[in-house]
């Protein structure tokens, strides 16, 4: 780039040279005139090429301070707070993020004592830090609770490296400071969290498991030793195929390999107590990833009560069919609620149809009851529901499903719930149709008695009426028979006078 000759800079330069030859005249040069020529076209090469390095050496001082500007900004203005600390803890240097921090200007910053804003707690964690780092060239980076301007608590992770102050011949400790009050109030929540969530798995009642990819058991809750009888060490370390006899390690790789992360399984298996016996168990287990790790959080539940009630029941139902299948009436269980209903297949039976033939429907009783049979039902159903009539017993037709019909008679018991609500309806329906028939029968018979009987009693009004006519006339001849002796003697009486 060239310059004009009677630039500024120009201008000054040729007056300092002028100085410069004033004050040492001995530096003056006399020329012959034939060399003049000469020695000007050389002064115009070598002016040229000053020039030249002039612009270069603009050009490279103006990249120094864009380069200066640059790292002025990112250490300014980075994320983590800068400074320089003398060996005698003075603040020699600092950045805007750390002045920010501390909430001061950053000019009030230098010279100030680092300490001052440390915690007063946290001085000796510094000052043993700074101390080891003197010492031997090297420190890990430390925590440190500083104050603001304001008082205002905050804490740092400070990093720092010693090096030489070649300016004071003496020591110059550069130092990163990041505050970390998010990270520490987070981990706060996590570690309340986590003692929150080990409380619960301290204090729950059923067993819970952690087992890596390979098996191993490698944390337990008491409640798992306790179930298992065993000490928690006795447990931790153990393989599956130690504590599950269902499942060898192939098997447990088997059952997890191709199921979901965090997806829950749920079954039943049992576990081996320390005693030796078997305990029934159901597991509810999630397949989970830790890092790069897969590790298996089970929960276990001790199910012995559980099955001794569902044998029981099973026991109880086995009995309930075989009595079912002993008799002939039939069971109904009608649940209010839900409005749900359950015909026993001797209900159905009775009426001819096998137990896939007719739905579990209301709509089945009303359909195959007579309908004056079914008004009276109702109302007295609804009368034993509401609670005004104590018993439901009631005799009805239901159609076969050959046609005719079949004489039932259903007894029904209302259940309720502790607010007195009707909640549940069971009953039982009996055939009574060969009782019916023989009743009529029965009646008929009883009806024929009862007219053979009128018929003799007729019979014998009408010989009494005929034997109480001859035992009139009979009854007067004797009191005719009775005056005539009763003369006779008088009349004997007069004679023998």
């Amino acid at each position: 780039m060239e310059k004009h000759p009677n630039s500024p800079d120009n201008n000054k330069l040729r007056k300092r040279a002028l100085d410069f030859l004033e004050k040492h005249p001995s530096k003056k040069i006399n020329v012959p005139a034939e060399k003049v020529e000469e020695l000007m076209e050389e002064l115009r090469v070598h002016q040229v090429e000053l020039e030249m390095q002039n612009e270069e050496l603009r050009r490279a001082n103006l990249e120094v301070e864009l380069t200066r500007d640059k790292y002025l900004d990112l250490y300014d203005f980075a994320p983590v707070g800068y400074l320089s600390i003398s060996e005698k803890g003075m603040i020699m240097e600092a950045n805007l993020t750390l002045a920010k921090m501390l909430q001061i200007e950053r000019g009030v910053l230098i010279n100030r004592v680092f300490s001052d804003f440390i915690l007063k707690e946290d001085k000796d964690i510094f000052y043993l830090h700074r101390k080891n780092l003197i010492q031997n060239g090297v420190a890990e980076p430390c925590e440190l609770r500083m104050v603001n301007k304001n008082e205002e608590v905050f804490f740092t992770q400070i990093n720092c490296i010693l090096l030489n102050d070649n300016s004071n011949n003496g020591l110059l400790i550069r130092s990163v400071v990041m505050d970390i009050s998010e990270r520490k109030r987070t981990d706060a929540i996590l570690i309340k969290s986590e003692l929150k969530y080990r409380s619960l798995i301290e204090t729950a009642s059923d067993g819970i498991y952690l087992l890596a990819d390979d098996g191993t058991f490698v944390e337990c809750n008491p409640s798992a030793c306790k179930m298992l009888g065993r000490e928690k060490n006795e447990i931790i370390g153990s393989l599956i195929t130690e504590i599950d006899p269902n499942y060898s390690y192939e098997e447990f790789t088997d059952f997890w390999k191709e199921f979901p992360f965090d997806e829950q399984r749920i079954f039943e298996t049992s576990h081996i107590h320390k005693d030796g016996s078997l305990i029934p168990i159901e597991i509810s287990a999630r397949k989970f990833k830790i890092e790069s790790s897969i590790v298996y959080c089970a929960i276990a539940r001790d199910i012995t009560e559980r099955k001794k009630s569902e044998n029981a029941i099973r026991e109880s139902q086995e009995r309930f069919n075989f009595a079912m299948a002993a008799t002939k009436d039939g069971i109904y269980d009608w649940d209010l609620i839900t409005n749900e209903i359950y015909y026993s297949p001797g209900w159905k039976q009775m009426l001819g149809y096998k137990d896939h033939e007719l739905k579990n429907e209301f709509s089945v009783w009303e359909k195959l009851t007579e309908p004056e049979d079914a008004k009276k039902s109702w109302d007295m159903l609804n009368a034993h529901i509401s609670g005004k009539l104590h018993r439901f017993e009631l005799e009805f037709k239901m159609k076969h499903k050959n046609g005719h019909w079949v004489d039932i008679l259903s007894r029904a018991e209302a259940i309720f719930d502790s607010k007195g609500k009707a909640i549940r309806v069971v009953g039982t329906h009996v055939d009574i149709t060969s009782r019916k028939k023989i009743e009529k029968e029965l009646i008929a018979h009883r009806n024929h008695l009862e007219e053979m009987v009128n018929e003799r009693t007729k019979e014998l009004q009408e010989k009494n009426e005929v034997l109480e006519k001859f035992n009139n006339l009979f009854v007067g001849r004797e009191s005719r028979i009775k005056e005539l002796r009763d003369k006779i003697k008088l009349l004997e009486e007069k004679i023998s006078k």
